[in-house]
């Protein structure tokens, strides 16, 4: 809830007080933590919950944040992550717009009414739908929201080979209804298995989780703060939208590897970012990633202004829990999941299962697993990972607990259904 959200009441403090004069009352500068928001937003909210089980730290003067940490998850939209953290009886729903606060479906491809719902069946499966990973380029999201197929016989074709010009674009002024989840993930589903899908097959389109399937991510999202609106910056792959996310900007590209293959990020438009602001500005930022990732997708995507700082700004997982220990962060740091091997990401799985070992540039050899699957479970815990290392931290100097401000949020919904359609925007490129 930004500023401008905060309720008025009859004027006075007393009636409504607003989260700055809450702060200042209680006389805390709490880690702040926010879950989900829009691609470039980085709005924080503050509470009294999971300090420091220790002397606490000195108070600051005025609330605010000198560390902003943002881990940026794979592939999940809003109501398929949160979309039933609140119940409709429970009192703070009333200014949630979740799954529980109506009634949502999609039309399915017989008449027949699909209706959102949780996933069910063993823990294994529903920890790793939906299976197969729903579509997630420009054509497939084009059909999610405005269910528009154009032309027909992209129903059929190819992700690599086939599919026709207008890539599933809707008519100028059409608005967005996010009815063509179900009509999509069919035509996804014919694409990665070759046949049509079972009614049961096709209905894990419109499924989600429950807090209980979730409990680290849905207990910090309701100590804390959660965005009911999450929109990417572009409206397709991970590429795109984690370009988007620092640059304002994916130089007109709405596809990770088409039109010029992945070599088109290392050597396209010099499009500046947040870090190189910052950079200017004598600002402090670093990027943390896995081991298993080799080089930095961050660092990738921006190397025409980023490959000069890639030996000074770049650092492993290790690096974040050394520095958020020691008070070291910088004052903004961006983490990246394990997005390749032994996923972490929360991205629906997809691939194959593999298994064997890279050594890495310290001679140590690392065994690598399930590299095709991915468990939200994983997730879930690098969610853990990544709070305790901020609240935990009780550095007197630089970083620590009270003046850390953590934001979780994801680069795309990825095809999971989201009954919120997004708002149209202008486009920065052709």
């Amino acid at each position: 809830m930004t500023e401008a959200d905060e309720p008025t009441g009859s004027g006075t403090s007393a009636d409504a007080p607003s989260r700055r004069d809450f702060l200042r009352t209680a006389g805390i500068g709490a880690a702040g933590l926010a879950v989900g928001g829009a691609a470039g937003a980085a709005v924080t909210a503050a509470a009294t919950a999971h300090v420091p089980q220790y002397a606490p730290l000195t108070e600051r003067d005025e609330p605010g944040f000198d560390h902003v940490v943002v881990l940026m998850f794979e592939n999940r939209s809003f109501d398929n992550v949160l979309g039933r953290l609140y119940t409709g009886a429970q009192k703070d729903s009333a200014a949630f717009d979740g799954l529980n606060q109506g009634s949502y479906s999609n039309p399915g491809p017989n008449g027949d009414t699909i209706d959102a719902y949780v996933y069910d069946g063993s823990t294994d499966s529903i920890m790793q739908q939906p299976q197969p990973d729903p579509g997630e380029t420009y054509p497939h999201v084009n059909t999610q929201l405005f269910g528009v197929i154009d032309p027909k016989s992209n129903a059929t074709a190819t992700e690599s080979e086939g599919l026709q010009p207008p890539y599933n674009t809707p008519p100028a002024g059409q608005s967005a209804s996010n009815d063509g989840f179900v009509t999509d993930y069919i035509v996804n589903f014919r694409m990665t298995k070759g046949r049509e899908p079972t009614a049961d097959e096709y209905r894990v389109a419109m499924g989600g989780f429950t807090p209980e399937m979730l409990p680290v991510l849905s207990t910090l999202a309701r100590e804390f703060a959660v965005f009911d609106r999450w929109f990417a910056g572009v409206p397709s792959q991970t590429f795109c939208n984690r370009m988007f996310f620092h640059a304002s900007t994916s130089n007109g590209f709405v596809t990770n590897q088409r039109d010029g293959g992945y070599y088109k990020w290392i050597s396209g438009a010099p499009a500046s970012t947040i870090f190189n602001r910052l950079e200017e500005a004598g600002i402090s930022w670093r990027v943390y990633y896995d081991p298993t990732q080799l080089v930095s997708l961050t660092g990738m995507l921006h190397a025409p202004v980023l490959r000069q700082y890639w030996k000074s700004n770049f650092r492993l997982m290790e690096q974040f829990h050394e520095d958020a220990k020691n008070g070291n962060l910088p004052a903004y740091a961006f983490i990246e999941p394990r997005m390749v091997f032994n996923h972490n990401d929360m991205h629906p799985p997809w691939g194959e299962a593999k298994e064997g070992k890279i050594t890495l540039d310290d001679g140590s050899v690392m065994e690598l697993q399930n590299s095709g699957y991915s468990d939200v479970r994983a997730g879930d815990a690098l969610v853990q990972e990544v709070y305790d290392a901020i609240r935990t931290a009780d550095s007197s100097t630089g970083s620590n607990a009270m003046n850390t401000a953590l934001l979780i949020t994801f680069d795309e919904h990825g095809g999971t259904f989201d009954h919120v359609a997004p708002p149209s925007a202008v486009p920065p490129d052709a």
